[in-house]
């Protein structure tokens, strides 16, 4: 009798731990989905949502394409990660009057690990390669955005004969609010499963999350002009967006099985038209199961290089970054982005 019951608290026991572990790491099947993509979020600590105005608003806020320039801008990144991890992503977005469109392809690579079966014996290098296909689109009315975007998901065990594929949707809105600032609010894998080809069929839920943030620009060399229709002989108060601005902005980013939102603060300035300066903390989040202020989890801070003036026929940007790297020796990593404007 008592090794009966001896028995039965072992078992939940080990239940109890194996469900406790599920709740605190979420599963988060596809996790690298929660990775920030592009140089200017991350160095900004992926405060973005109420800023997303280039193609890497696809893996932020798809309402942000509308706010994309009329002429195609193809973004690309990569992340320099250390034991043979690699991330990197390349977006294409454009606007169309009310429409804004974009395309993307977002990759990482765990690098080479010994995989072990149920006894701890090795079964050889595995390698876990997956990758995203989005693409997304928005539709503008005044000064109000919403968006969509749809995920193809590929998640292959090379080295084994394991392979899952799924899907995920993204909801976005974005509003400019009387010129003041911009609201944005998103909902990544509003839905989202994986699907492994194990004999049982696993079906894995990918967790959502959601960002809500504000973002406020304070124009350092903002023009405007009044203009008269000759039709009605109406006056109307155009506004030049300026090319020297200070951009302060604020978000809140929960996601799925985390025990409170990360509050993060980034800002941007460009002092001169070709080159620009960011950085990025979170205030409030999560260190290892504490709620806490400035957990120090979330940073980045970085700079951008224009050699080619926006109003050329061909436009480039150059965007560095460095961020909290959790893995890395150094806790340190570093990123690389380019865009091109056409």
């Amino acid at each position: 009798m008592k090794k009966t019951i001896l028995m039965m608290c072992s078992v939940a026991l080990i239940n109890f731990i194996s469900l406790y572990s599920q709740i605190t790491n979420g599963g988060y099947p596809e996790s690298y989905l929660l990775r920030d993509v592009g140089a200017r979020p991350i160095s900004m600590a992926g405060t973005y949502s109420a800023i997303s105005n280039e193609p890497f608003a696809l893996f932020y806020n798809p309402a942000g394409l509308s706010f994309l320039s009329p002429r195609a801008t193809v973004s690309s990144s990569h992340s320099l990660l250390e034991f043979g991890r690699t991330h990197t992503a390349i977006a294409w977005g454009q606007s169309f009057g009310n429409v804004g469109l974009g395309f993307g392809l977002n990759h990482f690579n765990s690098g080479s690990f010994t995989g072990r079966d149920v006894r701890g014996n090795s079964i050889g290098l595995l390698r876990n390669w997956q990758f995203e296909i989005i693409s997304g689109f928005s539709y503008i009315i005044n000064s109000s955005s919403f968006g969509a975007s749809l995920k193809y998901l590929s998640n292959s065990l090379q080295g084994s004969k394991e392979s899952a594929e799924g899907y995920g949707i993204d909801l976005g809105a974005k509003f400019d609010v009387f010129d003041l600032f911009s609201f944005g609010l998103s909902i990544q894998n509003a839905s989202g499963a994986l699907f492994w080809n194990t004999k049982s069929k696993e079906k894995a839920t990918l967790p959502y999350t959601i960002r809500s943030g504000i973002a406020m620009e304070f124009g350092l060399n903002e023009e405007s002009f009044v203009e008269q229709y000759t039709q009605n002989g109406q006056v109307q108060k155009v506004r030049i967006p300026p090319s020297r601005y200070f951009l302060l902005a604020v978000e809140g980013k929960l996601t799925q099985f985390e025990i409170g939102p990360t509050i993060t603060i980034g800002f941007e300035a460009v002092p001169y038209e070709i080159i620009a300066f960011r950085g990025g903390v979170s205030l409030l989040g999560d260190d290892l199961g504490v709620y806490k202020a400035f957990p120090m989890t979330h940073w980045g801070a970085g700079l951008s290089i224009r050699p080619l003036p926006e109003d050329t026929p061909y436009s480039i940007f150059i965007d560095y970054s460095f961020y909290n790297d959790l893995i890395a020796s150094s806790k340190i990593g570093h990123n690389i982005s380019i865009s091109f404007l056409f």
